[in-house]
């Protein structure tokens, strides 16, 4: 699944940019080990955010990477894929600016697929 989402990610650039270039799976806690981008073939089975809440993994992030803002990573957004995805190829999008619309709409009758309560 990992290694579609990145061939996927550089189709919708279309520029002929690597995924390494855009993406970064994130599969530790420590981001100073983290030193490029994310290509195929997937070496890793990310699992350090599994049984976390969106809103845990968001608080993560924010502290980790959003602010102070880590040079080399782009702090406005993250994806999270879990089980579902294997299902249907789909993912949470996650715009941290626009955290705070994503959970009321995500808690309201909307077209918008539901966070999960925790990552599997």
């Amino acid at each position: 699944m990992l290694e579609a989402f990145l061939k996927s990610t550089e189709e919708c650039f279309n520029d002929g940019t690597p995924s390494s270039f855009n993406v970064v799976i994130i599969d530790t806690k420590d981001v100073s080990t983290i030193i490029e981008g994310s290509s195929v073939p997937v070496e890793s089975s990310p699992r350090t955010f599994l049984d976390h809440t969106v809103e845990e993994v968001m608080d993560w992030f924010n502290e980790n990477i959003g602010d102070p803002y880590r040079e080399g990573f782009m702090s406005s957004c993250f994806a999270i894929l879990d089980e579902r995805s294997l299902q249907d190829y789909s993912c949470h999008f996650i715009s941290v600016d626009d955290f705070d619309d994503y959970m009321k709409m995500k808690d309201s009758n909307t077209n918008c697929r539901p966070a999960p309560r925790s990552i599997r």
